[in-house]
Formats: C-alpha cells, structure tokens, sequence
C-alpha cells in the first residue's frame, strides 16, 4: 500500500506540474509533510515528546515559508474527535515516565512553533526598530498582515467560487481520485464505525482514517472560507490523502472500473497531445499562435509539435500493448506509463528547454544587456524577480511594491542624472505617455509581458 500510494502520487498530475514549476509551494508542501508526518508518530504510533517539537519546529518553517503552514496544527481537531468518539488505534500512554498533559503538549507545540518564526522575525523587526524607513515599514506591513491576514479574509484577487476546490481535486488529482468509488465505503466504516458487526474493536472509529481524512477535510474547509483561491492552495492536502487510499488503491487495482477510468484518462489525454500536435504541424489553429507568440516560438521550428505528436502517438501504442498484455486490468500501467513520458519529455528534458528561454525571461534580459552595453547600469520600471535574477551586470531598481508610476517618476530623475551611462528596463504598460515607443527598443516577450529598453531620448519632457 506505502508503495503503490506513493506511485500514484508521484504521477499524480497537479503534485509533479507543481513541484517542476519550482514555486514556493512544493517547498510549503514538503514543510506541512514532514510536520504532519511528526504529529502523526505522536498520536497514532508513539507519544514521545520529540515527535511534538519536529512537528511544531517544521509547521512554523512552513509558515516562514509560506504563511499558511500553520495548517499542520488542524489535526488535533480531528484528534480530539477521535478521543470523543473512543476511536481505536491511538497509542497507549506509558506509565513511566508520565506522558505530559494537554497544557504541557500544548506549551512544547506553541514554543517549536514560535522558534523558527522568531529566528526569522526577531532581525527584522530590529532592523525596522534600529533604522526605521518608509520603505521597512512597508514592507513588514505587507508581508506580515497584507499576504496573511489580509489576503485570506479579504482577498483581491484569484476569487473563485465555494466549490472551487472540489472541482480542481477531480480534475488534476488522478489517479488517486480515481480510487473514490472504491474507498468512501470503507472510509466511512473506519470512520463512523462498524455497527453490525460482533467484533468489538471493529465497531469503534480507526483513529487512523479520523485524523487523515479529518485533516484533509479541515484544509479543504480553510481554504474554502476565504474568496481568493488557486489550485494550488489545496495541494498539501494531497500527500496525506494518498496515505489514506493506499489499502483503498490495492482495492482498486482488482476492479476492472478502476483500470477503465485510468484507460479513459489515459486515451483523452494521448488523444489530446496527438490531434493538438497534428493540427499545429499541419495547420495554423489559434491555440498554436497563441502558444507561440507568448513563448516567442513563431517562426522557429515545431519541436514542442513534433514532441507533443510523438507522446501522443507513444500513449496510444501503448494503450493497446498494454491492453493486449494484460486485458481490462491494465489501466493503471497505461496510466503510470504515459505520465512517466510526460514528466520526463514535455514536462523534462526535451519541452521545458524550448521554452526556458522566454518562461524564466533569460532572453529577454540577454537582449537588454548586449543593446544597453556591459558598462550600463540598468533601471528596472515594473519588474518580476525574474528580471532581477536573469540581468547581469550594473543595475537598480526603484521599489518592488511601489505603483508603476512611482517607480517611473523615481527612474526618470535618476535617468536624466547619468544619461550616457545609464538606460531604463520597462514593463509596456508601464510607459505611459511619457516615454517614446518609437524612439525605444522593443527587447520582446516574457511570461506573457512585453518589455522596452529606454534612453534618455525616449523621455517626452512636455509629458513628464
């Protein structure tokens, strides 16, 4: 079961598509992991006091990481339901030495939790406190109240509807989703417990499934509660779920229903990448110029076409070889194998190099460079990290959070300065009137964004 569950989250498809993105998320995923993991030997295997200080110390570096690893600390609610309701598999407590009490418990959690936090809140709260600065100020307000408190209770942006959540499971959590028809029953036995049977201990709830589950329920809850949602928001959730369908999957590989709906999937998706390819490789459909010019691919060759084609074509041969080895019961290896393709193909080493190049703005801040000179500071207007990251050589910035137009008025007093040795790196819709497109140096597109190289020239100076 341990095996097989944690195949199916590998191949998974918004667990691998968001850990090779490299966001910030994967890394929040891993912290809440190793902190559930903790609370987990605690409650369920050995309550040894270290177990608690790992899964404090590893909830408060996921709230370092991203604020809402404090998610980890939501099993005890489902913990305290399993103690109300008498559930089975919880550990006995030793005699000696005496386990602490629910306040000593709480305190060790709280005090692990706080430690990370504090290593990492102390210095800046006393550089703020030393060296107070608009610009610290701003900074610490936003990154303690405006990206926490704020954005779950009054988000501003990505809203979505209450049942947004749901809907982004059943699409992107195959195959383990696929498992449901399967596991509910007897998630609701272990839950609920099983009332018509003689055996004692089988009609009391299986802690076990009240505390994965529970989690699971109460991170989906959170995350509902607030307006502004993205899938991946509700990612964490995922390894403790596949911990849970486990059994439920080694069910399911002796169903031939299970093995069909991984074969359906398997056959859509190949089918997919087969006539999109085909069609961009003989046709010119939108999605194609879309794709293309936002990736600056027009006029290159049809390499990711090409690739996607041969997936294709690869998923469905192997849809009927594994059909004709192993009949109806062959699903879940199509299913494995054509993933597999995916992530190390499209998603690895042939797809992702096409596109590296625009998707992480290398290019476009390669073309800055050679047009500004190796000599020139360069002023960033409107900028990602990834134009900071990707820019060798001289540069500045005039603020990360400030409104473009602030950062266009600061640039333009530094820019009139030095003009000979000096040049602005702009977002388009950052230009405003004040600067001459045509007197400016299109540098291109990247992640969907357009990007000007401007000298003291291109200032219009009855405009500004």
């Amino acid at each position: 079961a341990a095996r097989i569950s944690t195949l199916a989250l590998l191949l998974s498809v918004q667990f691998t598509y968001q850990f090779k993105k490299a966001q910030i998320d994967p890394l929040l995923v891993c912290m809440v992991t190793l902190s559930m993991y903790a609370f987990l030997r605690y409650l369920l295997v050995n309550p040894a006091r270290r177990w608690l200080m790992f899964g404090g110390f590893f909830a408060g570096l996921g709230v370092i990481t991203k604020g809402v690893g404090v998610i980890a600390l939501l099993v005890f609610l489902p913990y305290w339901l399993a103690k109300w309701m008498h559930a089975t598999r919880l550990p006995m407590k030793p005699q000696s030495p005496a386990p602490p009490s629910a306040w000593q418990c709480s305190a060790i959690v709280l005090l692990a939790f706080l430690l990370p936090i504090t290593l990492w809140l102390g210095p800046v709260l006393w550089q703020v406190h030393i060296a107070p600065s608009p610009e610290r100020l701003a900074y610490l307000q936003n990154i303690l109240f405006k990206q926490t408190a704020q954005r779950f209770a009054n988000a501003w942006h990505h809203q979505q509807g209450p049942l947004y959540f749901p809907e982004v499971m059943l699409s992107t959590w195959m195959p383990i989703i696929f498992v449901l028809p399967w596991a509910w029953r007897g998630w609701w036995w272990r839950v609920r417990g099983r009332r018509q049977i003689r055996n004692e201990s089988a009609k009391k709830p299986d802690a076990r499934y009240v505390l994965l589950l529970g989690w699971v329920a109460c991170v989906l809850i959170f995350f509902s509660l607030s307006k502004g949602k993205r899938d991946m928001y509700i990612l964490p959730a995922l390894p403790m779920l596949a911990v849970a369908a486990g059994p439920a999957l080694i069910l399911a590989l002796r169903k031939t229903g299970f093995h069909a709906l991984c074969y359906g999937f398997t056959g859509l998706l190949a089918s997919v990448f087969l006539g999109g390819g085909v069609a961009a490789l003989f046709a010119e459909p939108k999605f194609e110029r879309n794709f293309e010019a936002n990736y600056e691919l027009l006029g290159r060759n049809d390499a990711i076409w090409q690739l996607l084609t041969l997936v294709g074509a690869f998923g469905l041969l192997i849809i009927a070889c594994v059909f004709f080895w192993r009949r109806a019961r062959g699903g879940f290896v199509a299913f494995c194998a054509l993933m597999s393709l995916v992530w190390t193909l499209i998603f690895g080493f042939v797809g992702y190099p096409l596109f590296d190049g625009t998707a992480s703005a290398r290019l476009v801040m390669q073309r800055a460079r050679a047009a500004a000179g190796s000599d020139t500071t360069i002023g960033l207007v409107a900028w990602k990290e990834q134009n900071y990251l990707q820019l060798v050589g001289p540069k500045t910035d005039f603020g990360f959070l400030a409104p473009p137009e602030q950062q266009r008025t600061r640039a333009l007093v530094w820019l009139r300065e030095n003009a000979s040795t000096r040049a602005l790196f702009v977002l388009d819709e950052a230009m405003g009137d004040c600067l001459d497109r045509s007197n400016s140096l299109n540098l291109g597109r990247a992640n969907g964004r357009v990007w000007w190289l401007v000298r003291h020239s291109a200032v219009k100076l009855s405009s500004c």
